[in-house]
């Protein structure tokens, strides 16, 4: 049977560990992503209608993949 042994509680061991710890300085600094306007609202800005409106901000390719 193991025994226990007692463990004295600091107030350094009390904090909560947070993922902040874990994350670097210059990538904390960095600003969210803002993603795009929907489709509707871009081609009523551009005067544009939706199917002519590519969307590349995800990596997307307008002519599909390669052939094999």
């Amino acid at each position: 049977m193991a025994s226990t042994v007692g463990v004295e509680h600091t107030s350094e061991s009390k904090q909560r560990l947070t993922g902040d710890k874990f994350i670097r300085p210059h990538l904390r600094k960095l600003s969210p992503y803002q993603p795009i306007l929907p489709f509707e609202v871009l081609s009523t800005r551009l005067g544009r209608k939706p199917e002519d409106i590519i969307k590349l901000d995800a990596n997307e390719n307008p002519y599909g993949p390669p052939p094999e």
